[in-house]
């Protein structure tokens, strides 16, 4: 009896498992479908801190639907300018380097649909950019704006487990250790995931919206704050960022295998090869913290050479600004962040660079060759 009983039961669970899938499915594909509507609301094209891989898929996804003529800006907290969210916190967004560009734009450029991306990164290095300005040059922006400072060259920034603020950016590598193995199949099925299945990008950026990362990472991050608080309490923030800033100055290196110089100089060569309109400009310190960080000869000496090593992958529309020295001492936050009244100084020393560039582009609707003979 109890045989017949199971061989009943077993029979039933095989008949409902296929209803179960079909329902499990209509599911998903509802919730995929909510997703994406709440997707098209958001403005991908705004600053927002880019923490986890999906918050990467959502704005590369909004960057490929837009249809017009892109500039996207690359590059590390400067560019980002979330820090201006601390001094002004109802309309930090609209005082960054990506709205008072794409402003200026289309007040020179009436008429045409330019949209300014922001992908600027907190604490970025040229290994990040690289990997992430890949995937922009993929997509044939009109221009890419990015800034670059001397403090990515430094010695800290050498050893392997340093070299990356952001290890995910990076293709995963293959190695045939049981370890090794499970890392690389874990890293495709997330990326295969947040590029393929939009509810599991939008996850990412609603971690970002409520925890500012992964719920464990932010869990880690206020216990530390607990750990450490009467400490902080007693020390000045910008004093510690700014000793930081100076003893990673101190070793700052331009050697060609500094893996920092090489991932910069293969997303120049990279952007000459696809002759894609580039400004990159140097992320100039504060007047008078500038001697602090390094003595002035060596500090010139270390800008010339970055200038020489920059200049090899200069054309028509790839330039370099060796840095705005028009913006007073009182619009600086601390050694390198500027103030909201400083960005619209930034846009003007860049925007004589960035007309030139996006002149062929705008005016045809298309990518013009610097060679005209090229096929």
């Amino acid at each position: 009896m109890e045989k017949g009983n199971t061989t009943h039961l077993g029979t039933r669970i095989s008949h409902s498992l296929p209803l179960t899938a079909v329902c499990v499915l209509l599911i998903l594909a509802g919730l995929e479908g909510v997703t994406r509507c709440a997707i098209s609301s958001v403005d991908w094209f705004a600053p927002e801190e880019i923490l986890l891989p999906g918050m990467v898929e959502l704005k590369l996804d909004a960057l490929k639907r837009h249809d017009g003529e892109t500039v996207v800006l690359l590059g590390d907290s400067l560019i980002l300018g979330k820090v201006l969210q601390k001094y002004r916190p109802s309309d930090w967004r609209s005082r960054t380097l990506d709205a008072l560009l794409e402003a200026k734009i289309r007040l020179a450029y009436p008429g045409r649909n330019v949209k300014v991306m922001n992908l600027g990164m907190n604490g970025a290095l040229p290994t990040d950019i690289a990997s992430l300005g890949e995937r922009v040059v993929a997509e044939k922006p009109s221009l890419i704006v990015m800034d670059i400072g001397l403090r990515d060259f430094s010695a800290d920034f050498i050893p392997p487990e340093d070299q990356r603020s952001r290890p995910w950016l990076e293709e995963p590598s293959f190695e045939m250790t049981p370890t090794g193995v499970n890392q690389w199949i874990n890293s495709r099925l997330q990326r295969i995931a947040s590029r393929v299945w939009k509810t599991y990008a939008f996850r990412d950026w609603l971690h970002q919206v409520f925890f500012d990362g992964r719920p464990s990472e932010a869990i880690k991050r206020r216990l530390e704050e607990y750990e450490h608080a009467p400490r902080q309490m007693q020390t000045d923030a910008d004093l510690l960022l700014l000793i930081k800033a100076r003893k990673r100055f101190r070793s700052i290196t331009l050697n060609p295998e500094h893996p920092q110089v090489k991932a910069l100089e293969c997303f120049l060569k990279l952007c000459q090869r696809r002759e894609v309109p580039l400004v990159l400009f140097y992320a100039q310190e504060a007047p008078e913290k500038r001697s602090y960080l390094l003595p002035e000869k060596e500090y010139n000496a270390l800008k010339e050479d970055l200038r020489a090593l920059v200049a090899t992958y200069e054309g028509p529309r790839r330039v370099y600004l060796p840095g705005c020295t028009s913006i007073p001492q009182k619009e600086y936050i601390d050694h390198v962040h500027v103030s909201a009244e400083g960005y619209p100084l930034l846009v003007e020393y860049l925007w004589p660079a960035i007309s030139r560039a996006m002149d062929p582009v705008v005016s045809s609707g298309h990518d013009v060759k610097e060679n005209p003979n090229d096929p």
